[in-house]
This record gives structure tokens, sequence and C-alpha cells, in this order.
């Protein structure tokens, strides 16, 4: 018994004797047979928005979506790899910067944020934040010594960075103004193969910072300031992806049986006391929810002709009491119908163009 008690007590702590973060986890049990909708008790109803690009412009996926002094901005990294800045009636308004090799360019963005001074564009590839100001004018550029994943800005000038594995040992640090890492909150386990295949790491709802590796159970919170805040466990019934293989999808699909799990795809997003983001269940992509104050969540499958209008597909960013996520062409295709989406909009998106939905939550 005392055996036991030790291996639990070992697992409600989520870091080693190295790391910084130090404390026990708050358990989220998710019951990944409840497939019910998650709109009839997250949603109010929604709002729908076209993006309007201008004709040398193209926004295949969004990937990220923030909002800052009423503008839109949308990364698609995984297709044109570009950032473009929009009005909140969805009109243009500029893309920023472009791939090159000179100082104002890039070869490879892996994340963007935005604050009051800039707009930060990090390059992978060559170690560098390209900082541009909100009127679209390159300010300068600011070497790193490291290979970041992804970032989010912090008050007084700092910077919360997620290390890749090809650093060495360091996971998730501290930095200065500029990019100098000032503390180490967290370490990889010396087995741990984190991959480069990384979606949104850091979401910023409200006044608090998330942080979630893909493949990985652990969500840890920050305040504005980064200071750390508390930290989930999302237990999916026994189909969390086993420890060792945890944070690489080369070795989750090695294994062969990468449908078994059901594992975080991007960072979750939380509004109003209540947790959504995006999942593959045992192989099918889908939609994690929970009630924090019901303590109660599931599992709602992306399956082809089965979504309504109110059901979140692609949860991106939360805002005051919206989650905003968005549909195109291809998404349609799992709507049961288009009724409740305007026919303009419909007719938007058959044209390939990208709609944004606003999903107002529920009190």
């Amino acid at each position: 018994m005392k055996k036991i008690f030790v291996i639990l007590l070992s697992l409600s702590f989520v870091a080693c004797t190295d790391n910084k973060i130090q404390q026990e986890a708050e358990t989220l049990n998710f019951n990944i047979e409840r497939n019910d909708s998650v709109s009839s008790d997250f949603v109010e109803f929604t709002d729908f928005l076209k993006l309007n690009e201008a004709d040398h412009v193209s926004v295949n996926a969004i990937s990220k979506l923030l909002i800052h002094n009423d503008t839109i901005y949308v990364f698609d990294k995984f297709g044109q790899n570009t950032v473009v800045a929009f009005d909140m009636q969805g009109n243009y308004i500029r893309k920023y910067s472009r791939r090159g090799k000179s100082k104002s360019e890039y070869i490879r963005l892996f994340d963007f944020d935005v604050d009051d001074s800039y707009v930060y564009l990090y390059d992978r590839m060559q170690k560098k934040m390209l900082l541009y100001g909100h009127d679209g004018k390159f300010a300068k550029a600011i070497k790193t010594d490291f290979n970041g994943d992804g970032f989010v800005t912090l008050k007084g000038n700092r910077f919360l960075f997620s290390l890749g594995r090809d650093n060495g040992g360091e996971e998730l640090c501290l930095t200065d103004s500029v990019f100098k890492i000032q503390d180490v909150l967290l370490k990889y386990d010396k087995d741990n193969k984190a991959d480069l295949l990384t979606g949104n790491l850091f979401q910023k709802c409200n006044d608090t910072i998330y942080y979630n590796r893909p493949l990985n159970d652990i969500v840890y919170k920050f305040t504005l300031d980064g200071e750390n805040a508390g930290t989930y466990r999302l237990d999916f019934d026994g189909r969390n992806i086993p420890r060792e293989r945890q944070h690489s999808y080369v070795k989750l699909t090695e294994s062969g049986d990468e449908s078994k799990y059901v594992y975080t795809e991007e960072c979750p997003l939380f509004v109003n006391n209540k947790m959504i983001g995006q999942v593959y269940n045992r192989g099918k992509r889908g939609v994690i929810y929970y009630d924090l104050m019901k303590k109660d969540g599931g599992i709602n499958d992306c399956e082809k002709n089965s979504r309504d209008v109110q059901d979140i597909m692609v949860p991106l960013h939360v805002s005051d009491i919206y989650i905003i996520g968005y549909i195109n062409l291809t998404m349609l295709k799992f709507m049961k119908t288009t009724g409740g989406i305007p026919e303009n909009m419909v007719e938007y998106m058959q044209d390939g163009n990208t709609v944004l939905v606003f999903y107002q939550m529920k009190k």
C-alpha cells in the first residue's frame, strides 16, 4: 500500500527536481465516449466575417489568429507561411515581411505575436526575431542563441519561449527584451525526442497564458508577468499516450498504434470557465471540451456530414466572450447542412475563400 501511495504521489507532480515548476496538477477527467454537441452547452450564437484577401495574398489555412487594437492578424504556418493583417470588417490591410535572406526577411516563420509596440515574427531557420511596426515598417532584427519553436510576449518587454529539442535540455525559458535567456522553467527529459511538427504552443486567454506541447497531456498556466499560475493534467479515460511516446509524432507513428490514443494537437483555449481545443481521438480529428465549474467534459469528433453551424471545428483564439475559428470550402464538407450560415458566406467559401466564425459563449 505504501508503494502505491508513493507512485500516485509522484504522478501528481508534473516536473522533476531540475525544473522550476514543481507543483501538484489539477486533473481534468474526460469521458471520451461522450460525443454530444459542444454547442448545446457552450455556444449562444455565431457571427460570420469574410476575409477579403488582396489579389497577391492568399491564406490557405489559418494556423494562428490574434486580435490586437481592432486588427485581426492571421498566420498561415504550413501553407503560405505568412502573417497577414485585416481590419475588423475583414478588409485586407497588409502582409508582414516576405521570404528571403535580407535583414528584414525570413526563411521559415515558426510563430508570431503582437503587443503595443511591435508585430514579432520568429524565423527559426535563421534564429532571429523580426520586429515590425503596426504600420508594416521594418524596425529591427535580433538574433537568438537558440532555436525556438514558439513564444509569447509578457509584460515588462520580456518573452516566454519554448525551445526545440535540438537546443539541448532546456524546454521553456524566460528571456529579456533582446531574447537572452534569464531563467529556465522546464527541461526536457533525457529520453524526450520532441520534433518540429508543432502547432500553437501558447494561448493567451485574457489575463492568463497557457502552454502545452502536442502529444503531451500537461497544460501549464502563467500570468502575464511569466509567473506560474497552476497546472492541468488531461486524463483521457486511460487513452493517454504512454510517457515514452509523448512529444514526438515520429515515435508515435513508428509504434503503429497511434489510433489507440487521444492527444492534443494544439494548446487548448480557456474562456468563461470553459476549455476547448483540438485533439485526435483514436485516429479521428476532434474537439475537446471541458466545463471547469461542472467538472465535466468530453470529445466531439469532427466527421463528415456531422457538424452543426454552432459546432466549433477549429478553435483558434478567445476575445472577451468569443471563441474565434474559421470555415473554408474543405470544412463545409463536414457540415450536415449550411443552414444557419448566411448564403453570401457560403458562396464566398465555395469560391475558395475563408470565413471567420465568432462563437459567442454562454455565461
